[in-house]
């Protein structure tokens, strides 16, 4: 980019005198035909001339000067030779120019050496924009958030017991949802025993993950079915809530589940209605599992009275 300032001398009127000297660097044994070619930019937002050092490496100002819709054609060496390098005078009014070498061939790149001398101190700089990219401040993702309250609750074995549970669940629900999960501390007990596939005790972090993940399935149902941000849904409405978790419950069942959590407004919590799932779930595994380990199937399996406390005293 050249910014020509007023006429030099007399001998050149109205017009700048100058020369443009390219000169291609040739690093092997090629054959390379240069060219270049000087425009006139018109755009009349670029009002101000010569430009400040900060305009010239303006992105804004740039970008303004090399919109093609404001370039006009003024000049150029005429046809391309094949030289390692080329002068040409020019004579040409004040304003703002563009000067863009190149090659004969189709997206072949050469380095080159671009000059310019003017009778007269001119403004020029390379049509270019400094490299900036923004940084934005990380962000932590969703597992990045969940291990970081799970150390917060967690003990020093990284296993967290009924107590921790329920601070872990409260507080990420309040982070990532913000929400209100307020869950008894025999909910947790229970949620616990069911969560927990080492049968160890505790829950690990891929275990309380895992759980999460689920809870936060059965709270975007309830909250499908609580229009009026009761935390409270009524029992008439489970069957549907369960379908769309790919439950089918007979009515036996159903009626067992609205009078453990029904109450006489027959209403059931968001806490309620996740401990239901969680004890529906467990069970219907417990089920299939004491079935695939007798190899029978149908809706009957045989359990012995130690395995049938060892299931129900997990709930």
């Amino acid at each position: 980019m050249n910014i020509l300032t007023p006429p030099d001398t007399a001998s050149c009127t109205s017009r700048a005198c100058g020369h443009i000297w390219l000169r291609a660097r040739v690093l092997e044994d090629t054959h390379i035909h240069l060219w270049f070619v000087f425009s006139y930019t018109h755009n009349k937002e670029v009002k101000c001339y010569p430009p400040t050092p900060t305009q010239l490496y303006n992105p804004q100002f740039v970008n303004t000067i090399a919109d093609k819709s404001s370039l006009q054609f003024v000049g150029s060496t005429g046809e391309f030779v094949e030289r390692r390098e080329m002068t040409k005078r020019f004579q040409l009014p004040p304003g703002t120019y563009v000067v863009i070498p190149s090659t004969h061939s189709p997206r072949r790149e050469a380095e080159f050496i671009l000059r310019m001398f003017t009778e007269q101190p001119v403004a020029a700089g390379y049509l270019d924009v400094s490299t900036n990219i923004p940084l934005k401040p990380a962000r932590m993702t969703s597992k990045d958030l969940l291990s970081e309250t799970y150390d917060r609750y967690a003990g020093n074995d990284r296993k967290m017991d009924a107590h921790e549970l329920r601070g872990f669940l409260t507080e990420t629900a309040t982070i990532e949802l913000q929400a209100t999960l307020q869950f008894p501390l025999e909910s947790c007990r229970t949620l616990l025993a069911l969560m927990d596939e080492d049968k160890s005790g505790f829950l690990s972090f891929e275990e309380a993950r895992s759980a999460w993940k689920e809870i936060k399935a059965y709270m975007a149902i309830f909250q499908q079915f609580d229009k009026n941000n009761t935390n409270s849904v009524d029992t008439y409405e489970l069957r549907d809530m369960f379908s769309r978790l790919g439950f089918s419950i007979s009515t036996p069942v159903l009626a067992s589940i609205v009078r453990r959590y029904g109450g006489r407004d027959r209403t059931i919590t968001l806490e309620d209605f996740i401990m239901a799932i969680c004890k529906l779930t467990s069970l219907f595994g417990s089920f299939r599992a004491e079935q695939r380990s007798r190899g029978v199937s149908g809706e009957a399996v045989e359990f012995s009275m130690n395995k049938f406390l060892e299931v129900t005293m997990l709930l």
